[in-house]
Order: structure tokens, then C-alpha cells, then sequence
């Protein structure tokens, strides 16, 4: 009977280790199924993001939500100049910050950058050489400098996250850290291709017209032409004023109006004339062998007809309020400069003659 005993005890001792080893499996599977989750909504959440304000926006969102950090910013490295420039922030409570900035190897920020390597540092109290943005000693709890490496694997930027009391993150969520270095980082690699081309591109992402890129490029080669051959040049500027009275339906109806004043403006061109998108309310026409009273007609016909086929009926409440400020320099009759010429466009209220 006692042997009947023991063996029973033994049995029970074998399964309540078992149990244990279970538990303790169960508990790291769990811990990874989280991690796991929480990349994929990384991943998920920086997916399509293609504006460095639409990452910035998610990437304050993520780690409010996933790991409740609200101090952190991020140091983007320019290699032209060879620092790690703060370009955006939250929650820290410093001002001025715009142009703050390190060099590689300087400070937390720089030696995450220059190793690669996730720096941690549990309680920043204990360190008493250590700065923090401006301040030096006043500053309690846990920083982490996260860099953010690119496609390749190679850092080009730094995340620094603070929470306020010491030894405050967990070693799980430093193993995540870890990971969301590299899909934060090829996030904002894209970012910067994707801004990089825009920038390089001669047309408009939302009206499909030429930008103001391309006239900074056109426009000397143009008034070079027409002085050369001593023929006039003249460029049109056009700037939609929003209605006051509802300025919120305005705006909401702006794209959409913007879209059908390019079709009638385009419709009216003549086959060598360029319509380009100047600003976000404004456009530029460049009228080659145009002077200034070949303009006029040009101006009034367009207003006669802007009615009839742009403004129509069922636009009468918008007709109210729009209004397009026409201005209008020439070559020769306003100047023979191009530099103040470009001035002119750029600043249309210093312009004389107004249409």
C-alpha cells in the first residue's frame, strides 16, 4: 500500500512539473504571440505611407497606443552635412528644439547611430555628465535610442523614447524595439525616396499639370527665347480667393473646382501656351508671343466665357464667393529682367497692373 502511495506521489510530482513546463511554454508562446501581433500592426499601420506627416502622425499613434510612451523624437541623419537633425518631436517639453542636432558618436543619439545597437539606458538619474535636449540633471526615468535602419540595414535615423520612472521597460518590449527598428526605419526610407522623386518630378501629384519645379526650369529657357528673337512674353498668375461666408463648404468643394477650372482653362489655351499648378490656389500661364494687350483680350474673352461654362447655374451659391485675382507681367512693356520678372510673379500685389 505504501509503495501504491509513493508511486501516486511520484506521478503527481512528474505532472506538476510537467504542468509547470507547460505553463511556462504557454506563457512564452503568448509573449510571442503578442510581439508578433503588435509588428504586424506595425507593419499594417506603415504600410502605403508615403508623406512625412502621414509618418509621423502613425508613428505618434503606434507608440501611444502599443507601448504608452508620450516622450520621444526622431533624429534623421543628412549626410551633407553630417548630423542627426531633430525632425520631429513629442511631448518633450523643451522649446526651440527645431534646430537641435548631433553629431555622429556625440551624445546617446549619436553612438546609436555610429554602432547601430539599441542603446538603453534604465535610470538616465545616474548618470550625471548626461544630457537630455537642453537640460542636464533635471530629467528622471528610462530612454531608449532606437536607430532605424533602411532597406539595406544601414542606420538613417534614431528614435529617442523616454518614459518617466526608471527601469520602466520591459525586456519583452525592448525585444520588440529591436524589430520595429528596422520597419520603422524602411518606412521612412520610402518616405524619403518617394519625397525625393516628388521633388524631382516636373507634374502635379493632385491636377496632373506641370509644377512649379518645371516653370523654375522653363520659364529662363522661355524669356531667353523671346529675347533673343525680340519677340513679347508675357506669364498670367491666377489665385482663387476662398468665400468668407463658407469658407468650410468652400474648401471642401475646392479640389473638385480647382479640377474644372484646369479643364476650362485648358480648353481656352492656345496649343503653345503652359498652364502650371503654382501653388495650391494658384496657377501661372505663360503666354509666348503675347504683349501686354494681346493679354487683355486674352483676359476679357476668358471672363466672358468663365460664366457661361465654368460658373454655371448650378453653381450659384459658389459663384457668390469665388473670386480669381488676375495679375499679368510682360516683356517687354513691364520689364526686361527675368529676375524681376520671377519676383513679380511670386509677389503679385507689387504688380501695377492689374486685370
Amino acid at each position: 500500500m505504501s509503495q501504491s502511495i509513493s508511486k501516486i506521489q511520484q506521478q503527481l510530482y512528474e505532472l506538476e512539473e510537467r504542468l509547470a513546463e507547460l505553463e511556462s511554454i504557454n506563457n512564452i508562446l503568448i509573449h510571442q504571440l503578442q510581439q508578433g501581433q503588435k509588428l504586424l500592426e506595425a507593419a499594417q499601420s506603415f504600410k502605403g505611407i508615403t508623406e512625412p506627416r502621414q509618418y509621423f502622425h502613425q508613428l505618434k499613434k503606434y507608440l501611444v497606443e502599443q507601448f504608452n510612451v508620450n516622450e520621444f523624437g526622431v533624429f534623421t541623419y543628412s549626410e551633407s552635412r553630417d548630423i542627426l537633425q531633430l525632425e520631429f518631436s513629442h511631448g518633450v517639453s523643451q522649446r526651440n528644439l527645431k534646430g537641435f542636432f548631433y553629431h555622429p558618436n556625440e551624445g546617446g543619439v549619436g553612438r546609436a547611430f555610429s554602432l547601430n545597437k539599441m542603446i538603453y539606458i534604465s535610470d538616465i538619474t545616474q548618470y550625471a555628465d548626461l544630457s537630455y535636449y537642453n537640460a542636464r540633471g533635471k530629467v528622471k526615468g528610462a530612454v531608449v535610442y532606437l536607430p532605424l535602419v533602411s532597406h539595406f540595414g544601414n542606420p538613417i535615423a534614431v528614435l529617442k523614447l523616454r518614459r518617466p520612472l526608471p527601469k520602466s521597460f520591459e525586456e519583452s518590449e525592448l525585444n520588440i524595439l529591436l524589430k520595429l527598428g528596422e520597419i520603422f526605419g524602411v518606412a521612412w526610407d520610402t518616405v524619403l525616396h518617394i519625397d525625393h522623386l516628388a521633388k524631382g518630378s516636373f507634374l502635379d501629384g493632385d491636377s496632373g499639370l506641370f509644377n512649379r519645379q518645371f516653370f523654375e526650369y522653363y520659364f529662363p529657357i522661355e524669356f531667353k527665347r523671346a529675347q533673343r528673337y525680340q519677340q513679347p512674353f508675357s506669364v498670367v498668375r491666377m489665385d482663387i480667393q476662398l468665400g468668407k461666408k463658407r469658407r468650410r463648404a468652400f474648401q471642401q468643394a475646392l479640389p473638385a473646382l480647382i479640377q474644372n477650372l484646369v479643364q476650362f482653362l485648358e480648353k481656352h489655351l492656345r496649343q503653345g501656351d503652359v498652364l502650371i499648378k503654382y501653388d495650391v490656389n494658384s496657377f501661372l500661364i505663360m503666354l509666348p508671343r503675347s504683349n501686354r494687350n494681346k493679354v487683355k483680350l486674352f483676359l476679357k474673352r476668358l471672363r466672358e466665357l468663365m460664366h457661361v461654362e465654368f460658373l454655371t447655374d448650378k453653381d450659384s451659391q459658389l459663384a457668390l464667393e469665388f473670386q480669381l485675382k488676375i495679375s499679368a507681367v510682360s516683356f517687354p512693356e513691364d520689364t526686361i529682367e527675368p529676375e524681376e520678372m520671377r519676383y513679380l510673379l511670386a509677389h503679385p500685389e507689387e504688380i501695377a497692373v492689374k486685370f
